[in-house]
């Protein structure tokens, strides 16, 4: 449902690039990762819009045949990609700072909603909304949606869960310790058994395989802990043949 971005590291061909409607990278973008696959996103529409109009002025009719729907897609490439957090050489504390001005960039990219929404209301006003297909309207409503969603809701989320932290789960901090040593933590694990003890195979072997905790999520957190970890430590390739 929602369409692909491009992240970070993109690649796109020079003709795209350079046609007049996207006429390269603006240089006063920070998200511009974001903001090219918008633009040329838009671009092919314009460029749609602009031969519709030209086949009116030319014919004295609209061309039916033309129809302004979504050209620009991201194709995915499954390369194998390393990539570190921002790390300063001052030390703990300036290596935190130096992530939170990484972060406060990253979330610069919220920008690119109102382009968005710009784009789409003076498309409109150019064509006609009612011109407009509707899965073009529903395609660039899922691009505001995962703009949203990524720079809003994910923000706000982990905003309320850090004031529930504070206003809530401190304050119980010294209750929540005493249950623990009372044998709350035992009290859940039988619980849990007992559950497990009054299933079935099939049950058993369904939840291990799509739980939360399930053993595959275990296994798959323990191999990439310790793939990063050797690649942290520089030991990843250490004994691998040199060609």
């Amino acid at each position: 449902i929602f369409p692909a971005f491009a992240y970070s590291s993109y690649s796109m061909t020079l003709a795209l690039a350079s046609h007049p409607e996207v006429d390269g990278w603006d240089v006063d973008v920070i998200a511009e990762d974001h903001h090219m696959y918008c633009k040329c996103y838009f671009a092919a529409l314009w460029e749609l819009s602009h031969a519709k109009k030209e086949h009116v002025k030319q014919a004295g009719e609209e061309n039916d045949t033309i129809d302004l729907i979504p050209q620009v897609k991201v194709q995915a490439i499954f390369c194998p990609a390393v990539s570190y957090l921002v790390e300063s050489t001052e030390g703990y504390m300036a290596s935190l700072f130096a992530r939170f001005q990484q972060a406060r960039r990253h979330t610069q990219g919220l920008v690119e909603l109102g382009y968005v929404f710009l784009q789409w209301f003076r498309l409109s006003s150019s064509v006609g909304f009612l011109k407009i297909p509707w899965r073009t309207h529903f395609s660039i409503a899922m691009i505001a949606a995962k703009m949203h969603t990524i720079h809003v809701i994910a923000v706000a989320q982990c905003f309320a869960l850090i004031l529930l932290s504070i206003t809530q789960l401190l304050p119980r901090a010294g209750r929540f310790a005493s249950w623990i040593l009372e044998g709350g933590f035992r009290e859940i694990f039988q619980e849990l058994s007992s559950s497990w003890s009054g299933m079935n195979g099939a049950e058993q072997a369904l939840l291990t395989a799509i739980g939360q905790i399930s053993g595959i999520m275990l296994l798959y957190s323990l191999t990439c802990a310790m793939v990063v970890g050797d690649m942290v430590e520089g030991t990843y390739y250490a004994n691998a043949e040199s060609k």
